[in-house]
């Protein structure tokens, strides 16, 4: 008797280890695929996007409101840096998206340094949102061009920039073909999974080239924004001179509305 309890013992005890290892083996499993999520960026691809992309974030007081990724648009130190993104980041989180002017923007720089920002320009199309902040020498301007096409079935990357850990990441997916694929917004769509931080984070080919501005719709599609429709988008907007020479487009000083202003300054 004693001894049939100690074989059993002995098979629980083999049981037990056994089920260690499985475990172990599925967290191993797991934890690399999560690593392969977070590193299949290229450390080239890393290289050419990092000083473009920046991540945000909105403070209610002390309190996080929204936090998203944003593409450098221009960068001076006479200008200081513009930065489109998500009106998500300073809107309410209903479907209207209004604006929220008492929040507290903060940018994080590819360097890590973290730093306030304010709004230069609400009303966009496309549920854009362009902030400012002060010059860095970090940070360089997107390249942005209306001749960029995404070809069907083309391999494509939502890029997004951690707010807490500074980490440039991405999903893979392809283009949703098809003008039904086209909502009543002019929006476009890709089967990138993104989260809510990844909004107005860029869509690249896998040559870096930028095909589009990502914003959070469901869990099961990401809608973007195209490049050339952003380009027309910023036509009335500050743009470096190589930038308006490059894109034909005319300079016009940016100006709030008095409206704008006047929910902004309250």
């Amino acid at each position: 008797m004693l001894k049939f309890r100690q074989m059993s013992r002995s098979s629980n005890g083999r049981q037990k280890i056994r089920k260690r290892v499985v475990k172990k083996e599925v967290s191993s499993i797991v934890s690399d695929r999560r690593k392969a999520v977070v590193e299949n960026i290229t450390q080239e691809l890393a290289t050419k996007l990092s000083p473009s992309i920046v991540s945000l974030a909105s403070f209610d007081g002390d309190k996080m409101h929204f936090r998203s990724t944003g593409i450098v648009l221009a960068n001076s130190s006479s200008g200081g840096a513009c930065v489109l993104t998500s009106s998500a980041l300073v809107s309410t989180s209903d479907k209207e998206r209004m604006l929220t002017p008492a929040l507290k923007i903060k940018l994080r720089l590819p360097n890590n340094e973290v730093v306030g920002g304010w709004i230069k320009r609400y009303r966009l199309p496309f549920s854009m949102v362009v902030i400012e902040t002060r010059f860095s020498p970090d940070l360089r301007a997107a390249c942005l061009n209306k001749t960029v096409q995404v070809e069907p079935h083309s391999q494509l990357l939502a890029v997004k920039h951690c707010f807490h850990s500074g980490k440039l990441m991405d999903t893979r997916g392809e283009p949703i073909d098809g003008p039904s694929e086209v909502d009543s917004e002019g929006f476009m769509f890709s089967t990138c999974k993104i989260t809510m931080d990844g909004s107005g984070g860029p869509l690249v080919d896998f040559d870096g080239n930028i095909v589009g501005m990502n914003d959070y719709h469901d869990q099961k599609f990401t809608r973007y924004v195209p490049t050339n429709k952003i380009l027309e988008c910023l036509r009335d907007i500050w743009l470096c001179v190589d930038e308006m020479e490059d894109l034909s487009i005319t300079f016009k000083p940016f100006r709030f509305t008095e409206g704008e202003l006047r929910k902004i300054t309250l």
